[in-house]
């Protein structure tokens, strides 16, 4: 247990397989099709209910995109309805939560919203009246929980912020 073992055969091959042994168990008997089943389902790795964290700080827009990357993760990128619901949801459960940036913009041209994936936007949260690109605003923000619109995007200057982690 805990120990690397790759036999022989397989460190020669070019299809060759390593890894570590988390567990074993050990049958004197062919198992049951219920009996497996109900060990695969013991193995697989807990499902989270949601893929969304809020990372608090002061983050311009950028370092808040090098930041999430950093973690692993990316800005939200809610690019259909179901995850716009999906991040409403997980911030609805969180109670309260500063206005966070979230993974669109329109910095490389004006009034091109673009995810940070290089999707254009197709669906959206904005709030009534925006974008409005007021002071050359290029990055998306979730507005905070005491808004009251809280669900909604608002376009803004790269100032300091959390952000929606995915």
């Amino acid at each position: 247990i805990g120990r690397r073992y790759v036999p022989s055969v397989l460190r020669e091959s070019p299809l060759s397989l390593s890894g570590d042994i988390d567990d074993v168990r050990i049958y004197n008997r062919a198992l049951s099709s219920a009996e497996v089943t109900e060990l695969y389902e013991l193995g697989k790795p807990q499902q989270s209910t949601s893929t969304f964290e809020i990372v608090e700080g002061n983050f311009t827009w950028e370092q808040a995109k090098a930041n999430a990357e950093a973690r692993g993760g990316r800005l939200a990128v809610l690019n259909t309805q179901d995850r716009i619901d999906a991040a409403n949801t997980f911030l609805g459960s969180a109670g309260s939560w500063p206005s966070l940036w979230i993974g669109i913009t329109d910095a490389a041209n004006e009034g091109d919203w673009r995810w940070t994936t290089g999707e254009a936007l197709s669906v959206s949260s904005w709030n009534d009246g925006e974008p409005n690109n007021s002071g050359n605003e290029d990055y998306a923000l979730i507005h905070d929980s005491n808004h009251p619109n809280r669900f909604s995007w608002n376009d803004a200057l790269s100032g300091g912020r959390g952000y929606l982690l995915e």
